[in-house]
């Protein structure tokens, strides 16, 4: 059973990775180097990469849900223990900062890639709103994963 709850823990931290890691990426490596491409085919370029990689955060969240579900029924025997104790307070934390994350994605990919997609070959000011806004969401994602995973360390000591 330990090699169980090993796979399923290891399952977690790589979904987490792939998520947070795939973020950092994608801001501070890819976005910067973008710029060397000329603006129609940048456009183009982030649109691909956030078509490719949003399926990937789905494939994470799925993981992270699941593991993260069999860790909890694992840990917490009782609501009680999820209501008064200090590991319970922490994992509601996550739970709703997770949430957020997830409320994110949903907005970036049905409401504003839909936008930009449909402006990428227009010259129109809502392009670039509706990128600002892109980034401006992936980087509030970014944050609240990092203190995520911050939580997610200070679970093991409270």
């Amino acid at each position: 059973m330990e090699i169980v709850t090993a796979l399923i823990f290891w399952l977690h931290i790589l979904a987490a990775v792939v998520w947070i890691g795939g973020m950092v990426f994608n801001l501070f490596v890819v976005r910067p180097s973008m710029n060397v491409v000329d603006l129609p085919q940048r456009l183009k370029l982030a649109d691909g990469i956030l078509r490719r990689f949003i399926p990937v955060v789905w494939i994470s969240v799925g993981l992270l849900v699941f593991t993260g579900l069999l860790m909890t029924l694992k840990r917490v025997a009782s609501l009680e223990v999820l209501l008064k104790t200090g590991y319970g307070n922490v994992l509601i934390l996550k739970l709703i900062l997770v949430a957020v994350m997830i409320s994110i994605v949903v907005l970036i990919r049905y409401s504003l890639l839909p936008r930009f997609e449909s402006l990428i070959d227009s010259q129109s000011s809502d392009l670039n709103k509706v990128l600002r806004q892109m980034v401006t969401l992936v980087k509030v994602n970014l944050a609240l994963g990092v203190l995520v995973l911050l939580l997610a360390e200070l679970s093991a000591f409270v």
